[in-house]
């Protein structure tokens, strides 16, 4: 086994729990959890979408996901479950 710390760039998430980390074809996808306080967001439930590009072993590349139609959106959310559909969608379910 080989630990490693690649460096992170690109659109970094705020530190969160009670989120769920998805991978779909070799990304992975961060939704919701509660953010923790900072001078930039205010703390609480998110429903923030990212996606992280793990092709590199030394560096990792975040993205944050925007939507064109902000209603199809899932509400804001912590301590939800997420689970892989096909190899194309991501279900969100329950929380808080």
């Amino acid at each position: 086994m080989h630990w490693n710390r690649p460096s992170s760039m690109g659109d970094i998430p705020h530190k969160r729990y009670g989120h769920t980390f998805t991978e779909v074809n070799s990304f992975a996808y961060l939704f919701g959890g509660c953010v923790f306080s900072s001078h930039e967001v205010k703390p609480g439930p998110t429903n923030d979408l990212y996606k992280l590009e793990m092709s590199s072993e030394s560096e990792f590349y975040w993205t944050k996901v925007r939507t064109a139609d902000q209603k199809s959106q899932p509400e804001s959310r912590w301590k939800h479950s997420a689970s892989k559909i096909g190899d194309t969608q991501i279900l969100i379910f329950g929380g808080l």
